[in-house]
């Protein structure tokens, strides 16, 4: 199978998870694929320009690193990538990116609160959703640049 065609198929299969997740109240698994496809996306938008974060041996790159340097490159004065990419939704990713933290890291030692969880994901997957169809324009315009260049 094709790269593109595994991928496809990992993405329809995990969204078919989080939909049944989300309906059946199973926040967290929602919330775990959330992550991952947040995380896919960044490391996808980087690679469009050839921006990826080069990591060490064995090292992991974070979500919170990937969104920051995104973000830095969204700064720069007339880049495409700021086109795509707002403050706002840096400011959103990032508190769901806190939520998500605080959640995770301290679950057996606060009151559970399911209608705060069930709040984290389902701003996951309205975040997930607007990271998808950003990324896909996104690429859509560099590969336009590139054509246009050329």
């Amino acid at each position: 199978m094709e790269p593109n065609q595994e991928k496809y198929e990992s993405y329809k299969r995990n969204f078919e998870r989080l939909n049944k997740a989300l309906k059946n109240n199973f926040y967290f698994e929602a919330i775990v694929v959330e992550y991952a496809v947040m995380e896919d996306r960044m490391q996808s938008i980087l690679s469009y320009e050839g921006n990826e974060i080069k990591p060490k041996q064995n090292e992991y790159i974070s979500i919170t690193r990937k969104k920051n340097r995104i973000k830095k490159l969204s700064e720069k004065k007339n880049s495409l990538i700021g086109k795509y990419y707002s403050e706002a939704l840096f400011e959103k990713i990032n508190d769901w990116i806190k939520d998500r933290n605080a959640l995770f890291h301290a679950l057996l030692r606060q009151k559970y609160n399911e209608d705060a969880i069930k709040n984290i994901a389902e701003v996951g997957f309205s975040l997930s959703r607007e990271l998808i169809n950003l990324s896909k324009k996104y690429k859509r315009a560099v590969i336009n640049q590139k054509n246009n260049f050329e």
